[in-house]
């Protein structure tokens, strides 16, 4: 009897334990899917504005504080929203699960700031003032992760990132008419490297949370100057860096057959 017992409890125990593996491969995280993404965005990127190369700079400043260069940090963080959408393909392979994706998101990350250099010396009086902001932020990628317990994919991505920027900087000494000005735009073209976690809610609906870091590079300006500082050829040098963190929360739904 109890030898007759046996192979019914074993199936009884192992009908679950079936189902499961069932689900493991025919569960979403494979075929084409299309989505929303919505985010906080900060930038980690600083401005830097040092002396030009032209040592004549120092005759209009100063000729007595000609070893006294101006090099000032920025170091605010930019801080805005990122949303957008997404799309791409994954295949799932038993538990695991390889693929690419395309996001395009609108950005509203910016910083803007002012202030003056000192009340002493060379720079007494002269302000600057800084605006630097993601306009558009695009992400490429190719993932890979593993499913968990069923209903969790835990995945890692790395890929291509571009946005464009705008970068605005002026110094000015009131009661002059001597500034450095920067006002210029680009396409900014770097790497990105991201984890993140995903459920599947419903169907083929499923939801994630992903941290995503872009290095998208720096650019140096010579800024643009008037007045005396034309005639004497100064210039400063400004240099602006992309650095941007996103916490992307988003909706994907696979279009599996």
């Amino acid at each position: 009897m109890i030898l007759r017992t046996l192979p019914l409890l074993a199936l009884v125990i192992a009908a679950p334990w079936s189902a499961r593996a069932q689900e493991t491969t025919g569960g979403p995280w494979g075929g084409f899917h299309a989505g929303v993404l919505l985010g906080p965005a900060l930038g980690s990127g600083n401005t830097t504005v040092a002396n030009g190369t032209d040592d004549r700079s120092q005759a209009f400043w100063n000729p007595a504080f000609e070893n006294e260069r101006l090099r000032t940090r920025y170091t605010r963080l930019m801080t805005g929203p990122v949303f957008g959408v997404q799309g791409g393909y994954d295949r799932r392979m038993g538990n695991f699960v390889v693929g690419g994706s395309l996001a395009l998101m609108r950005s509203s990350a910016k910083v803007e700031e002012d202030h003056g250099l000192g009340s002493t010396s060379i720079w007494s009086g002269v302000t600057e003032e800084r605006d630097q902001r993601l306009t558009f932020l695009g992400l490429l990628r190719a993932r890979a992760g593993v499913v968990l317990k069923d209903q969790w994919l835990a995945f890692g991505g790395l890929g291509l990132s571009f946005g464009t920027v705008r970068y605005r900087y002026d110094m000015d000494s009131p009661g002059s008419s001597d500034y450095h000005e920067v006002d210029e735009g680009r396409v900014a073209v770097g790497w990105n490297l991201g984890l993140g976690l995903e459920r599947h809610i419903w169907k083929q609906l499923t939801a994630h949370v992903e941290y995503c870091f872009n290095g998208m590079g720096k650019r140096t300006y010579a800024t643009d100057p008037s007045g005396r500082s034309a005639n004497l050829g100064t210039h400063f040098d400004v240099t602006f860096r992309d650095h941007y963190h996103t916490v992307l929360l988003g909706a994907r739904w696979y279009f599996t057959h």
